[in-house]
């Protein structure tokens, strides 16, 4: 496998961290990474991971596909992505673990969110930031899983999300068929959710309640005042 490949005038990166099972993979920590390509645009990269790795410390740009294969360790920390089009994080067996780590994925003007996160298990957390996105009681492609994920936090600026009932469809990954040279021994469907919903609490609901509250308060604070005025001037009254 080649570690680097030129894709036009683009930069292509495959590594391994942080070491390899093949010779003709290039070995890299993150930080590493991180270092050598900061303020380089990368199109592909491709990181395949052999022992525990910290998604803190990986701190670049790609414009293309994102592909993290977990093979061995647990991978942890939060993977922020902000111009990838396409993510993909794998699992690819017992001896490595995803369930720690946490994705947010943050639409930009120039760079809208455009391909929902492709996930093989479950993860910590999985935010998305739809930015300007406004398609009110439609349903919003969010991730592809082979089930119903939890730590869900999807909001754009101006609508919330329902996390209720998602739309659940099948849906084919041609680039995991590829990964796996072979058919998949598990079914993926797509997760779509509604916008413009919210499962929050009810503000208006709270404002309400409190607004009754405190008039419940005043007029009760009215009455004993008017209590002991009456009382005070009867006290008073059998002075004289």
């Amino acid at each position: 496998m080649l570690s680097f490949l030129l894709i036009g005038a683009s930069l292509g990166l495959e590594v391994c961290v942080p070491t390899c099972d093949s010779e003709y993979q290039k070995k890299m920590t993150l930080a590493e990474i991180t270092e050598k390509y900061a303020g380089k645009d990368i199109n592909l990269l491709t990181i395949d991971f052999y022992d525990d790795a910290n998604l803190d410390e990986l701190k670049v740009r790609v414009t293309g596909p994102l592909t993290l294969l977990a093979h061995k360790g647990k991978l942890s920390g939060t993977l922020v992505s902000k111009s990838s089009p396409r993510v993909t994080i794998s699992q690819t067996g017992e001896a490595a673990s995803i369930k720690d780590l946490s994705v947010e994925m943050v639409s930009q003007l120039d760079n809208p969110i455009s391909q929902p996160i492709t996930l093989t298990h479950p993860i910590k957390k999985l935010s998305i930031d739809f930015g300007d996105l406004n398609k009110k009681d439609e349903y919003i492609p969010c991730y592809v899983a082979p089930e119903e994920l939890e730590g869900l936090d999807f909001k754009s600026k101006s609508l919330g999300f329902s996390y209720k009932n998602p739309k659940k469809e099948k849906y084919e990954i041609e680039l995991l068929k590829t990964l796996s040279n072979g058919p998949l021994d598990q079914e993926f469907y797509l997760f779509s959710y509604k916008q413009g919903a919210s499962d929050g609490p009810n503000v208006g609901l709270i404002v309400g309640v409190v607004v009754a509250v405190v008039v419940v308060i005043v007029v009760v604070v009215v009455v004993v005042i008017l209590v002991l005025r009456k009382k005070k001037n009867k006290d008073s009254g059998s002075n004289k």
